[in-house]
């Protein structure tokens, strides 16, 4: 062997041990638990994040796009692979949610108007200027952020109603707001803005939307998404321990207790599947289902304080 085949395989060495420590350093599965977590196989590639997954169990809303104005939106059925593309131009970057009879909220670029998109007949329905809008369970709602304001418009008349307003308190930002099904609940997450440059901790706060009364389940923590069980009794969120580490926390909504929390690395998404029976989360841009029942130890509806 000469000396040019010997610096040539020694080039082929070193750049096949480079990729094998890549491959191992950024594409396991969350946890070595098989049946319990799994990804979801497609048919075509996926639009990257999760973005809803609330009144259908077969219809997955997916979203994403490196800018605003090249934001792609589908639905996915997971059971049957197909995805179907929506026909919406101008995404944005906010999340979208996803409601009954057949319609998505989001937020318009570039204007921040939240418009409501019929994904039968494709039509559009301007509703207010706001962010991170969530259907109410019986779709005559739309909760949003605006103006540091959590604000609940009217879907049949357009009126509004502020439900929580930070300028009466200390300022800060509102963000993700989660109706509970079959309630006037609404849980939000709220960051307190200080002049200190260090991180600050966001608290998860839960508001009447009728008497404006409201209590803090979850204080000062750094939150990545939450959602809400389909029977509005348990809230799961996503704790984020350090820039990879991450953790799943359940908690009993009225009794204001932990029920259960699971490490998982590098997720950012978590949505609760209609009939309760798993978490569908994002992990490093691909979808993975979390068995509840086989992770957890019991259905959803048995979850309860310790």
């Amino acid at each position: 062997m000469t000396t040019k085949h010997i610096i040539l395989y020694i080039i082929f060495l070193v750049f096949s041990i480079a990729l094998i420590g890549c491959t191992i350093r950024y594409q396991p599965a969350p946890i070595e638990t098989p049946g319990a977590i799994y990804q979801v196989t497609t048919k075509g590639d996926l639009p990257l994040p999760l973005e809803d997954w609330q009144y259908n169990d077969d219809w997955l809303l997916l979203a994403g796009g490196l800018y605003p104005w090249e934001a792609v939106a589908a639905l996915y059925n997971w059971s049957t692979g197909e995805l179907k593309p929506l026909n919406i131009t101008d995404l944005g970057y906010e999340p979208k949610s996803q409601g009954p009879n057949d319609s998505i909220a989001y937020t318009r670029y570039p204007d921040n108007m939240v418009i409501v998109f019929d994904t039968e007949d494709q039509s559009t329905f301007p509703v207010a200027k706001g962010f991170v809008p969530s259907f109410s369970s019986d779709g005559e709602f739309i909760a949003m952020v605006y103006n540091r304001k959590l604000i609940a418009v009217n879907l049949t008349d357009l009126s509004e109603k502020v439900i929580w307003d930070s300028k009466n308190k200390e300022r800060g930002t509102l963000s993700i707001p989660n109706w509970i099904p079959e309630s006037t609940l609404i849980a939000f997450s709220y960051e307190v803005s200080q002049s200190s440059s260090e991180d600050q901790g966001e608290s998860i706060l839960v508001v009447d939307s009728t008497t404006g009364n409201s209590f803090i389940l979850v204080e000062d923590e750094k939150i990545a998404d939450m959602a809400i069980s389909p029977d509005g009794r348990l809230l799961v969120y996503i704790f984020i321990n350090t820039s990879s580490d991450r953790e799943l926390r359940i908690m009993d909504i009225r009794n204001q207790c932990l029920v259960g929390s699971l490490e998982v690395a590098w997720i950012d998404k978590v949505e609760w599947s209609p009939k309760g029976d798993k978490l569908a989360v994002i992990y490093w841009e691909n979808l993975y289902f979390i068995d509840i029942k086989e992770v957890f130890g019991a259905p959803y509806e048995k979850l309860s304080c310790p």
